[in-house]
């Protein structure tokens, strides 16, 4: 064989194995699982909001029904290239009434994964390809950092870590039935109920080209050691929050 074609079968080995490696790590959206968090310029998504809030050091709980509308008004581009979003939040009191608007923040969503910024504060929400199991640390920054709860100072993002419990599942939310959701675990400290003087439980549901449709936060801490009342009786301060989708476009 000349030395012109082995060197030609060479070239084209190394074509195939080049073309082969950029097909293998290219994955469509529904591999990715995209779908889940869909984000464009005008989406809202309406919640109903129950909450309680821990209030004197347990001696009183409050609790409150409200409406929070999560709407994408703006887009630029970031620092590194990428498309961020403005993520509008209103309150009201009631679910056609007048919505005020409370925070603006923004939304970052790439291929490998979802980041939503609270007040300069940045949680994971989603990790790509979505796969049940998978786990990552979520905050994306000073877990230790402190603020004022009903007049109170905690720690409320101690030990957050995402994970993905269940792809593929079923859930009824606000009366109505979502097929294929995914279960996301953004928090899970609760190892020993009865020896933790913290607990922190966030989870969060989403559907297929809608995004979130539920979360649920518990998020306590208590001066009782070894107490084995539930959570929201022990907690000397804290809050739960529970968030169901009731309307979207």
């Amino acid at each position: 064989m000349s030395l012109k074609i082995k060197l030609l079968l060479v070239s084209l080995a190394a074509a195939c194995l080049f073309s082969c490696a950029d097909e293998s790590i290219v994955l469509a959206p529904e591999a990715l699982g995209l779908e889940y968090y869909p984000i464009e310029e005008g989406q809202y998504w309406i919640y109903e909001v129950d909450s309680t809030v821990v209030i004197g050091g347990g001696a009183s709980l409050f609790t409150s029904q409200s409406y929070v509308k999560e709407e994408i008004t703006g887009s630029f581009t970031n620092s590194q290239g990428d498309t961020s979003f403005v993520l509008t939040i209103s309150n009201s009191n009631t679910l056609d009434g007048t919505y005020v608007v409370t925070d603006v923040w923004k939304v970052e969503k790439s291929d490998t994964r979802v980041i939503r910024f609270e007040e300069n504060r940045a949680f994971i929400k989603l990790v790509f390809p979505i796969k049940e199991g998978v786990s990552v640390e979520n905050v994306l920054f000073d877990e230790q950092v402190e603020l004022n709860i009903a007049q109170q100072k905690m720690r409320p993002y101690l030990n957050w870590d995402y994970k993905v419990l269940e792809a593929g599942g079923f859930a009824t939310v606000a009366n109505k039935n979502y097929n294929n959701i995914i279960r996301v675990q953004q928090a899970n400290n609760q190892a020993d109920f009865a020896n933790e003087v913290n607990f922190r439980v966030v989870e969060e549901i989403y559907a297929p080209n809608i995004g979130m449709i539920e979360r649920r936060m518990e998020i306590f801490d208590t001066d009782c050691l070894g107490c084995l009342e539930p959570w929201i009786e022990k907690a000397d301060r804290g809050y739960e929050v529970t968030q169901r989708l009731v309307d979207h476009n």
